[in-house]
């Protein structure tokens, strides 16, 4: 995408085009049109006008980038560092308003994934999973998740007992379905509409008839 600036001097263009436009010097191709002229006394004076290209960046400079900018309009400030992996960009924050960043049950967090997945659609020919975790949350909440998964597992074994898991969303219960693998005496099934739901465990055997699952 080309954009058009004008300023006293060349140098000055170009930096109100960058500023405007949200890009560093590495991001564009810059083409001067006109160096303008100072004139005399003021008389005869002339704006230098550029023109900026802006060059394709690489997906995980423009992840962090966009996650940065929708932060800072949220007042909110961070350290970022990211990593790609394949067609996966994770991104590690780190900040004092983590708790605000991720949200009730990382639904803050889930909705910044959303919008930066969105975004990046609309100029990636393939498909970019965006993962961003905010102060370790996430691995925090592995760890909790399979701690309770393991303690609900006991109880329904022990009980004979079906038993309801915290609502969550498709990549918890993902992990649920994983761990799940390792326990040949319980089954597990999906209840609910939407994005969030429920995962019911029941003792292996139980109800065959609702022993597929749906993520």
């Amino acid at each position: 995408m080309k954009y058009v600036e004008e300023g006293k001097t060349a140098p000055e263009a170009i930096e109100s085009a960058l500023k405007k436009h949200n890009v560093s010097r590495d991001d564009v191709k810059v083409t001067v049109i006109d160096a303008g002229r100072k004139g005399f006394l003021g008389i005869g004076a002339k704006p230098a006008k550029v023109e900026i290209e802006v060059l394709k960046q690489p997906v995980e400079k423009k992840v962090k980038q966009l996650f940065e900018e929708i932060i800072k309009k949220m007042g909110f400030s961070a350290e970022v560092t990211v990593e790609k992996t394949g067609q996966r960009v994770l991104l590690k924050v780190s900040s004092e308003k983590s708790s605000l960043l991720i949200g009730k049950r990382g639904q803050t967090l889930m909705a910044l994934e959303h919008i930066i997945s969105v975004s990046l659609a609309k100029d990636e020919e393939r498909a970019i999973r965006v993962e961003i975790d905010i102060d370790s949350y996430k691995k925090k909440r592995e760890n909790s998740l399979k701690q309770i998964v393991k303690d609900t597992c006991e109880k329904v074994k022990k009980t004979g007992k079906p038993m309801f898991l915290p609502q969550m969303d498709s990549h918890g219960r993902m992990l649920v379905y994983r761990y799940l693998k390792s326990d040949p005496g319980v089954s597990a099934h999906s209840r609910g509409n939407g994005k969030i739901k429920k995962i019911l465990i029941k003792p292996a055997g139980e109800d065959k008839a609702e022993n597929g699952k749906t993520v």
